[in-house]
């Protein structure tokens, strides 16, 4: 079903579409239209009921009327018309008036043709009809045309109903300003014939006349007893009406004695009159469309009804009474408005006591119809919502402002909603910003806050829109619930006037935790408390610097932080906001920052320049960056202002809380996506001086910190891209880097000096660690690209095979091998092949570890087979004058026994070849002596110290007397005291032991060790 603009559908009042929308286009004033002055459909009878909607109230007052002026008293003759200011009382008066006193012009419209049947006539009995406006009326009377002068309200009534002679049946009491009783008044009547009294504003005159005195009394009571006889003769005679509107004035207008006065005439009405309300519930929807259209399309009207209902259905969780068929009915009757922006207007607008009900509706819907007919072309609304209100509008606003009650509320208007018409500096509002954000041209935020802002200036104690409302006021095709909730949203955090609470949204005047957060942001754009803030979350939360998902030894962040060592561990510098890029290009801050840092350690020249690394902020992000931080730290100071957190309450509470969560977080994301450069030491390659190449780092990820961002960033680039190596292949650091780490001209190079190199000269690549630098050795070493050698001595002569402890060529090699020091050697292949080629010097160790192999020497073992394993473990190129030397030291210090043949030869042949028909055994301690010899072994303990006697009397003597060869006695004493014996203990054994009594013994005192 496609959607037909309401202006095809509807036809706006001329004076709307000529755009002359004024205050008197709806202000009805009686007294001009009984002497035919103000606009025709006021004055003339035919054009004003073309345009008047008959309501129930209204339609029935008039059918009572008709009848009772007939001779059918049907009801009471008295009505007391109960409306509020503005409320269709005149327009009720104004009906009256010309029906009865222009009958033919009235009947010539079809609805007053069909009211007057409905009466059972053919045309409204002639009458008489006396009209008194009271507040046009003079409390000092007037004069008429014939001379007459007219001094009170009975007077002026006798006068219009009968003329002169109907005045002279009461002139006494007129200039005596008596009311003349029940019995001249029925007398006027009479002579008058049927009639028709309207007093209108009845307390407006009275309030008038209350200083003027007459001969009884005052004016007033005299006009209150007046109406209170007069009540009383209609009601008695037939075909006689009073209809009496005591007042729809704002009594705060009137004198202090109004309400009183109003209180005593009402008691005197109410006895007699039976109250009429013209317009109730929603008839206020057919007498906008009468009143405002001069043509509606009712085939479009259900068009665009049916569209909307059927929308309304599929939305679900809406109330019932919005999805039933009465909503419906109420929808095509209201169209083109939707039905709940005249509800609002009609019902909550009208509960202000300066809104003009009835007439301030239909004064607000003329100008919002007048600015969409001339703007609609661009508004293609089918239907009339609030959210279509336009309060750029100067009539429009200032018509809001004023039921609102306070000029204050421009500032929620301009400052969330929209700017003035008349905005010179184009300052839009909050809501024009976010639609121009969401560059759909659809401007659903103007049309959101709009709608909430026309529930929030209504009547009531809590005026505000709720879930629903808002839902049915703003509903639109092609727009979800999503789209309205993300815009409620945006208001929560952005609008300085909106309040929401459990489902509940309304505008006040003042001002929200937004505005209040606004206040606080402002006043930290000129102080330090924002930096401190940022270097406060860098250093606990994004910096990571103990993180595992990075290899860097050291992690410093200025100024917190000085770079205090010069080693080989790697180490990351990260630069305060202070010191940023744009793009690639370093500012000079953070160039003499980091170069001051990368050049010296303290006062001395740094020597291990490349292994330092810096990140450094991009120069935008850090802007973003401070903002966001700054964006919490208002919101805390509001959790932290006593005052404040009090005054606001539980739900905007809420709003600080969640603002505070979600602000602190992204201020965590901004502060650590700002750091997105890294500076690598590197040489100019015109200059060869030294210099920074900034790196870009990767996108932020979350729960990423800034060390392990950079990490991450410059070890996974492309091979040949990389700053920062995992690894490096032995053949990528031959050819790439060999003539700058290990020139040509170098034969061999320490490891020592090696790593020196890598950690000093930012010609190379940094190096992740001393591991990634030792497996590259150990790569190449097995690849055969390179030889390593453990030296005997650090002074050992490299050019001699006897030097070096270990010789390794492509051999697999356990992880320990190499380490970094002078020993260890790093050769070429060919220097490596002149020196294994070298004869290698054995040594005794070399002839035992043979020995040992062939079973130990326990039982002969060759030389020559001695001989084949050691050449094996020296690559069958052993010296043999160091073999022979290295042999004749083991058989001379290791007790091995050398034989040749049967033979025992205690010195070895000078010839190679006789040598190793040799054997080797090794010499074996005889533990038993000859047939005639004897061993005596006594071990165990002695049972206490009054063994010794005997012990030594009984065996040591015996033992002794045969003079053994060797006598050994091992002695072993340990005394336990579970107190200390004291001094005199030790006085004893100090002189036992004195002047060496006991040569082999010593002895250990644990006193000595306290």
């Amino acid at each position: 079903m496609e959607a037909t603009s309401w202006w095809l559908g509807a036809t706006p009042h001329s004076s709307i579409q000529e755009g002359k929308v004024n205050e008197a286009l709806f202000e009805a004033k009686l007294g001009e239209a009984v002497r035919d002055r103000g606009p025709d459909e006021y004055r003339k009878a035919d054009v004003f009921f073309e345009k008047t909607f008959l309501t129930a109230g209204l339609r029935q007052l008039l059918l009572d009327i008709l009848r009772t002026l007939n001779g059918e008293r049907a009801a009471n003759a008295i009505v007391n018309l109960k409306t509020s200011f503005g409320g269709g009382k005149t327009h009720t008066e104004l009906a009256i008036y010309h029906l009865f006193e222009h009958p033919e012009v009235s009947m010539q419209v079809a609805q007053v043709r069909e009211l007057v049947k409905e009466a059972g006539l053919d045309a409204p009995r002639p009458c008489r009809v006396a009209v008194l406006p009271c507040t046009r009326i003079s409390p000092t009377g007037r004069q008429t045309d014939d001379g007459l002068t007219i001094r009170t309200l009975w007077g002026e009534m006798a006068y219009l109903l009968g003329g002169k002679d109907a005045f002279d049946l009461v002139a006494e009491d007129d200039a005596q300003l008596v009311s003349p009783g029940e019995d001249k008044l029925e007398a006027v009547l009479k002579l008058a014939g049927p009639s028709l009294v309207l007093l209108d504003e009845t307390l407006h005159y009275v309030d008038k006349v209350s200083p003027i005195s007459g001969a009884k009394d005052d004016l007033a009571k005299q006009t209150v007893a007046f109406l209170r006889e007069l009540t009383a003769v209609i009601d008695a005679l037939p075909r006689y009406m009073l209809v009496v509107s005591l007042t729809a004035s704002r009594l705060d207008q009137l004198s202090p004695r109004a309400q009183d006065w109003l209180e005593r005439m009402e008691h005197h009405v109410k006895r007699l009159a039976r109250p009429c309300t013209p317009i109730e519930g929603t008839e206020i929807h057919e007498v906008v469309r009468r009143r405002l259209f001069d043509k509606v399309d009712e085939n479009i009207a259900v068009q665009v009804t049916n569209r909307y209902y059927q929308l309304y259905t599929s939305m679900g969780n809406l109330p019932a009474q919005y999805v039933d068929a009465a909503y419906r009915d109420l929808m095509r009757r209201s169209y083109p408005f939707h039905p709940e922006l005249i509800t609002v207007l009609y019902e909550r607008w009208g509960s202000k006591p300066g809104f003009q009900l009835t007439r301030g509706t239909l004064r607000f819907l003329a100008l919002v119809l007048q600015d969409l007919w001339q703007n609609r072309q661009d508004v293609t609304t089918d239907l009339i919502q609030m959210g279509h209100v336009s309060v750029n509008d100067s009539g429009i606003r200032a018509m809001i402002k004023d039921i609102a009650g306070d000029p204050q509320w421009e500032s929620v208007i301009g400052s969330d909603i929209a700017a003035p018409a008349s905005n010179e500096k184009q300052q839009q509002s909050k809501a024009e910003i976010i639609d121009e954000e969401r560059a759909d041209g659809k401007r659903l935020a103007r049309a959101l806050s709009t709608t909430i802002l026309l529930y929030s200036v209504g009547g009531g104690e809590n005026p505000e829109a709720t879930r629903p409302e808002i839902r049915l006021s703003c509903a639109r095709h092609q727009v979800d619930d999503a789209t309205w909730d993300d815009l409620l949203s945006k208001f929560t955090r952005r609008l300085f006037y909106f309040y929401f609470d459990e489902a509940k949204y309304k505008f006040r005047k003042e001002p929200n935790v937004t505005s209040l957060h606004y206040t606080y942001r402002v006043n930290l754009s000129n102080t330090d408390e924002v930096d401190a803030y940022i270097n406060k979350i860098i250093l606990e939360k994004a910096l990571g610097s103990t993180s595992s998902l990075h290899g860097f030894n050291q992690v410093y962040f200025l100024p917190n932080r000085t770079v205090d060592r010069d080693d080989e561990e790697l180490k990351l510098v990260v630069l305060g906001f202070d010191h940023t890029t744009d793009d690639d290009q370093l500012s000079e801050s953070a160039r003499q920052m980091a170069m001051g840092i990368l050049e010296r350690h303290g006062q001395v020249l740094r020597q291990r320049k490349n292994t330092m690394i810096f990140c450094a902020p991009s120069s935008d992000k850090v802007s973003e960056a401070r903002e966001v931080a700054a964006d919490f730290l208002g919101w805390r100071k509001i959790q932290t202002n006593a005052a404040d957190w009090d005054r606001i309450g539980g739900a905007q509470q809420a709003v600080v809380k969640d603002q505070m969560e979600d602000s602190e977080s992204a201020t965590l994301k901004a502060v650590t996506q700002a750091y997105s450069w890294a500076l690598i030491p590197a040489e100019d390659k015109v200059s060869a001086k030294l210099t920074l190449n900034p790196v870009p780092l990767g996108l932020y990820g979350p729960g990423k910190q800034v060390a392990s961002m950079v990490w991450e960033s410059l070890t996974s680039k492309t091979v040949g891209t990389q700053s920062l190596l995992k690894e490096l292949t032995a053949e990528t650091f031959l050819e790439r880097y060999g003539a700058k780490a290990w020139p040509d001209s170098e034969k061999w190079v320490t490891t020592a000096q090696l790593w020196d190199r890598f950690t000093s000269q930012v010609s190379l690549p940094i190096l992740a660690n001393e591991q990634v630098f030792l497996e590259t050795l150990r790569q190449g070493q097995y690849e055969g690209l390179l030889s390593i050698g453990l030296l005997v001595d650090a002074q050992s002569p490299r050019d001699q095979r006897d030097s070096y402890l270990h010789l390794h060529f492509k051999e697999t090699l356990p992880p320990n091998i190499p380490v970094i020091g002078e020993r260890w050697l790093i050769m070429r292949p060919k220097v490596y092949r002149q020196i294994a080629e070298q004869p290698e010097h054995v040594t005794p160790a070399d002839i035992l570890s043979a020995v040992a192999e062939l079973g130990g020497g326990e039982h002969p073992v060759t030389v020559k087979a001695v001989q084949k394993i050691v050449a094996t473990s020296h690559h069958n190129n052993i010296d043999e004058a160091s073999f022979h030397k290295a042999l004749a030291s083991v058989v001379k210090e290791q007790k091995f026994t050398y034989r040749l043949g049967d033979q025992k030869v205690t010195e070895l042949p000078e010839n190679d070849a006789q040598i190793l028909e040799g054997v080797l055994v090794k010499e074996k301690e005889s533990t038993s002596r000859t047939v005639h010899g004897r061993t005596i072994v006594i071990k165990g303990n002695l049972g206490s110290i009054n063994d010794m006697g005997p012990f030594f009397k009984k065996i040591l003597q015996p033992l002794s007397s045969q003079r053994p060869s060797e006598l050994t006695i091992a002695i072993d004493v340990r005394a336990d005291f579970e107190e200390d014996p004291g001094s005199g203990l030790d006085a004893a054994l100090d002189d036992g032991f004195d002047n060496n009594a006991f040569p082999g013994l010593s002895r250990k005192d644990s006193k000595d060790e306290q």
